[in-house]
């Protein structure tokens, strides 16, 4: 657990992912909205990235967990 705790998943899902203590997986997350038909410039060209969501304020805070094993 140490381990998995100590290291960074980065793969297509997640960026700088980490475990938190509660077991957690947090990453950044990305905020997108759907083009219309005439934003868009060709066949995949279907989304806008609005912004960027940082791990720390896209999941539950640690302090607010409910996780038995931080507790104590």
């Amino acid at each position: 657990m140490k381990a998995m705790h100590a290291t960074e998943v980065n793969d297509v899902f997640a960026k700088k992912g980490k475990i938190r203590v509660d077991g957690k997986m947090v990453f950044d997350r990305y905020l997108f909205r759907a083009k219309t038909p005439a934003e868009s410039k060709g066949e995949w060209d279907l989304l806008e990235k609005l912004r960027d969501i940082p791990a720390e304020g896209g999941f539950r805070p640690l302090a607010e967990s409910e996780c038995a094993f931080i507790k104590t």
